[in-house]
């Protein structure tokens, strides 16, 4: 089953995680996202690793991926 396509009316969603095409509606990880970024292109290897549910997917897709130029 399909996610509901997220818009100004419906902006979260839920306990799917965020994607590229969500990057408008994903806020409050700039600095993540950056920091993230910075060590993608510093480093031959990033680990990203935590507990369940904290938005490490969110991060990957919305905050990173939708990034141009990412490496």
């Amino acid at each position: 089953m399909r996610r509901q396509a997220l818009s100004p009316d419906n902006p979260w969603p839920g306990l799917d995680p965020f994607d590229e095409t969500d990057q408008a509606y994903f806020h409050g990880r700039s600095a993540e996202s950056g920091e993230l970024l910075r060590l993608v292109r510093r480093e031959l290897l990033t680990v990203l690793f935590g507990r369940s549910g904290l938005g490490k997917t969110s991060l990957l897709k919305a905050g990173l991926l939708d990034r141009k130029s990412v490496v």
